[in-house]
């Protein structure tokens, strides 16, 4: 099992240097093309949006100045210069681009976020509280906003600010990822992880399909060794969100071991299609004999 964990780091590994190369591929084959067609915005937003993925801001930034010559000003354009910016350590340009964009669009609520992530990171936290409060007046429930100020007063160190700010976002909406998110990781930074628990579980019942929070659980019930509790949350995994082979392995091992016979080779016969579908040999090989063995463990069938 540990050296099948192995082999899938190193095809992932793998992956991302392909994914790596194939950006620059696709890169060149842009920049070609928008050397054809200096006047169409949609092949300077593409090529920037890969030049971003590649870590390339100075060139993501040429681009997006080009984009906006070519298109009506918006706030999307407005955070992603700003975003570029703050990445180039560019700070007060950053902050100007978004004060004047959210003066003139203030329903546009990704702005108001990444000027938190500005006042964060240049440690102006009381600056970014007073404007988030202040937006919060007038809109109590805005979950995005809420969230902003918890993020802010987390990067500032104001744990219990963050706490209550996500336990406000929970009164409104309990499934509520974002909130649920942050707050698992804070309850488990704290050493508080049976009331991490209740709240992913709360959360569950009442949106059983968030995968993440669904991976969440399975992970916490696997640490814990209760293999029922972590095939319930697997299999709410494999209705909640992207499966693959390894998944549906992992998922019939835990049926398997508790005497789920039938469950487990539904689950394998599953998994050995989908690692076909990844072109995975050596996983195909691990499943064929997981189903075997669970063919063995099921007894013959009763004659009719």
């Amino acid at each position: 099992e540990d050296q099948a964990l192995l082999g899938r780091e190193i095809d992932q590994t793998s992956s991302r240097l392909l994914a790596h190369d194939a950006l620059r591929l696709t890169a060149a084959q842009m920049e070609q093309a928008l050397s054809r067609d200096r006047n169409n915005p949609f092949l300077p937003i593409r090529l920037e949006e890969i030049e971003f993925q590649r870590g390339n801001y100075p060139q993501a930034l040429r681009l997006i100045d080009q984009v906006a010559n070519l298109r009506p000003r918006s706030p999307e354009l407005a955070v992603k210069k700003a975003t570029i910016l703050r990445l180039l350590k560019r700070y007060n340009e950053a902050e100007e681009l978004l004060q004047a964009s959210f003066a003139s669009d203030p329903y546009f609520l990704p702005t108001a976020q990444a000027l938190g992530e500005i006042w964060a990171e240049t440690a102006q936290f009381a600056k970014g509280r007073d404007f988030f409060e202040h937006l919060l007046a007038s809109a109590p429930g805005n979950r995005y906003l809420r969230l902003g100020l918890a993020d802010l007063l987390l990067r500032g160190g104001d744990q219990s600010g963050a706490e209550r700010e996500c336990l406000r976002v929970l009164q409104f909406d309990p499934s509520d990822e974002g909130a649920l998110a942050r707050l698992t990781q804070l309850y488990a930074q704290a050493g508080r992880q049976d009331e991490a628990l209740k709240l992913m579980l709360a959360g569950y019942r009442l949106q059983p399909k968030n995968y993440a929070n669904n991976v969440r659980l399975a992970q916490i019930f696997e640490a814990k060794n209760d293999a029922g509790k972590a095939a319930e949350f697997m299999q709410a995994m494999t209705l909640s969100g992207t499966t693959n082979a390894a998944l549906r392995l992992r998922l019939a091992q835990r049926l398997i071991k508790l005497n789920r016979f039938q469950e487990a080779i539904v689950q394998l016969l599953k998994a050995k299609q989908l690692a076909e579908l990844e072109n995975n040999a050596d996983l195909r090989q691990v499943i064929k004999k997981a189903i075997e063995h669970a063919y063995e463990k099921l007894g013959p069938l009763p004659s009719i």
